[in-house]
């Protein structure tokens, strides 16, 4: 497997799939440039770059490519979409745009697809046989949890969890890398998990909705209540699989679902797909330049009269627009303009900060970044403290007068800002930014999620409004 086609061929296969379902078409590789804008197709979103920037980012280059057997390309590293349902699925395999090339329909990347798709199906459907006939027999401790988050998956509109109707799972599995010998195979792979739901609506108070008459589209009224989207989650697995005489099944899988039930039985088996999935505490990363003082959690709600007064004050702008634009591109394919902090502490502040500037928040001496590899401690490397700690970079907003603490979430719109504290010890981990206000859904690095609801199960939350001037 590991060598059966070069680096640069398209593979497409179709696994018993009816007519109706069609064969994604692989894009051809996208320029090198940065990328803004909603412009940006789905199919396209770094499909061809998501395993190569993933890998690199975990450790550096340096050590992926010693990890992996020298020279950067010598492992298979592909891309696999699967679509469809019912263990139908057609799916398109391959780093760059190339001649199609058939691949064996008993294959490990068509057992991953089936495997894939199977888990899928059996969330939307909860139907387990089809997923229990893709895992050995052997690891009934996966199987048991497969069929226990399919379950959990199912029920995941109850109120006391997404509040929202559930309609369907899909996911966009990429093979990063793969490793084959006689009968037997290792496979890392990123799942975009994605989640088709219709929220239910959202209560506002009168002061509330006074705000939100002020800028219709950046607080959600422009959006009909319980409108169906799609949330997604970025998922990394490591995979291995075994060969008998009814073709491939999987022997393992780990993999961290934070914002589900957590880790897999097989997951202390990898270090890697433990590093990728499990959240950590951003609070604690630092590398240099001062840390802003502290700055209110938040009492006084924001009013109709203040939302007009700031309006009309200051000359410079901020375009939520943009800054949501840019979270709903880069959300998991990274952009490699940026240093990655993934593996020294959490990606989630320099993702917002990155999102920040894209709205047009301009750099000054506390805030701002360099082109250089992420967790390096030289200034003429990475960015600052402000810029890369999730306080650091709340407490900025406010200090400069770009944002101002609020009370509750439903004073904010699309483009502001969310801290989380994980476990209510008043040190806050995390910060997310809104990209739905109707349903007020969010957008995150570390774990990757794009429009997931917004409290993320923390004990404590703090709020900033991101001033359109100032």
């Amino acid at each position: 497997m590991q060598n059966s086609q070069p680096i640069g061929v398209r593979i497409t296969h179709e696994l018993a799939a009816p007519a109706s379902v069609r064969v994604i078409s692989w894009p051809s590789r996208p320029a090198p440039v940065l990328r803004t804008g909603t412009s940006l197709a789905r199919e396209h979103v770094g499909h061809e770059n998501i395993g190569e920037k993933l890998m690199a980012r975990h450790q550096g280059e340096d050590d992926e490519r010693s990890r992996f057997g020298g020279q950067r390309g010598s492992s298979r590293r592909t891309m696999l979409m699967v679509v469809g349902s019912g263990g139908a699925a057609a799916w398109a395999i391959g780093n760059y745009a190339g001649s199609a090339t058939a691949v064996a329909p008993d294959s490990v990347e068509a057992a991953v697809a089936e495997y894939f798709t199977a888990r899928a199906d059996a969330a939307t459907h909860r139907q387990v046989a089809p997923l229990n006939n893709r895992i050995d027999p052997a690891n009934a401790s996966l199987a048991n949890n497969e069929a226990e988050r399919s379950g959990f998956l199912s029920g995941l509109g109850s109120e006391s969890r997404w509040d929202g109707e559930i309609q369907k799972f899909s996911t966009s599995p990429g093979i990063l890398w793969s490793k084959a010998s006689g009968s037997s195979a290792t496979v890392r792979a990123y799942e975009e998990l994605k989640i088709g739901w219709r929220p239910a609506p959202r209560e506002r108070t009168a002061d509330i909705t006074k705000v939100a008459e002020q800028d219709p589209q950046r607080y959600g009224l422009d959006r009909p209540e319980g409108e169906p989207v799609t949330s997604e989650v970025g998922v990394a697995h490591e995979l291995t699989l075994d060969k008998g005489t009814s073709g491939w099944v999987v022997t393992s899988d780990a993999y961290v679902e934070d914002l589900f039930l957590g880790e897999s039985p097989d997951a202390a088996r990898s270090p890697w797909a433990r590093s990728m999935g499990t959240p950590r505490s951003n609070s604690d990363l630092r590398t240099h330049g001062i840390m802003p003082p502290e700055s209110p959690a938040g009492t006084e709600p924001v009013t109709a009269r203040t939302l007009v007064a700031e309006a009309a004050a200051g000359a410079r702008s901020y375009s939520w627009r943009k800054a949501v634009s840019y979270a709903n591109t880069y959300w998991s394919s990274y952009n490699s303009t940026y240093p990655n902090y993934n593996p020294c502490g959490g990606d989630c502040a320099n993702f917002v900060s990155q999102c920040l500037r894209a709205g047009g928040e301009t750099d000054d001496g506390t805030w701002y970044t360099r082109s250089g590899v992420g967790c390096q401690k030289k200034s003429s490397s990475t960015g600052s403290t402000a810029w890369v700690n999730n306080q650091g970079l709340r407490n900025w907003t406010i200090n400069t007068s770009r944002g101002r603490a609020v009370s509750t979430i439903g004073e904010l719109g699309r483009g502001d800002i969310v801290n989380y504290d994980w476990t209510g010890n008043g040190v806050f981990d995390h910060v997310a930014i809104i990209t739905n206000s109707a349903s007020m859904l969010v957008t995150a690095h570390n774990s990757n999620r794009h429009n997931v609801p917004w409290s993320m199960g923390a004990k404590k939350h703090r709020f900033t409004w991101i001033l359109g001037h100032y």
